[in-house]
């Protein structure tokens, strides 16, 4: 008895399938069947965006050194024509070192290392 069953619905299911193939050869899908639905996307901290739309991260912050005057504490950066200071801040960044050719900010716990460029970069 179960192996008729089987027979009858491979038939039907065969049946439905050909119906299907002779319909959809002019239809054309409205999206992707393969794409990952947008509320399941996951965005950039790994969680499940749940409805919003996945924001793409920020650009890393990279102003360019005009100059570095390196005395110790008394350093100064000259960052795209603003002086700072050790300890000053500019956009949440706050300089923490100061070194011959580089200028080191923080912020939130994240180090950012800038350079100044040797003449022969310039001249790029």
């Amino acid at each position: 008895m179960s192996g008729r069953r089987l027979v009858l619905a491979s038939c039907a299911l065969f049946a439905a399938a050909s119906c299907l193939a002779e319909d959809s050869a002019g239809l054309k899908l409205r999206r992707d069947p393969f794409a990952m639905p947008a509320a399941f996307r996951l965005d950039v901290a790994g969680n499940a965006a749940l409805g919003r739309p996945v924001e793409p991260p920020a650009p890393p912050w990279s102003p360019h050194i005009r100059g570095i005057m390196a005395a110790g504490e008394r350093s100064i950066v000259d960052l795209e024509g603003v002086m700072l200071g050790i300890g000053d801040r500019i956009e949440g960044y706050r300089l923490i070192k100061v070194e011959e050719r580089e200028a080191v900010f923080q912020k939130d716990g994240r180090r950012v290392v800038l350079r100044l460029p040797t003449e022969k970069e310039q001249k790029k």
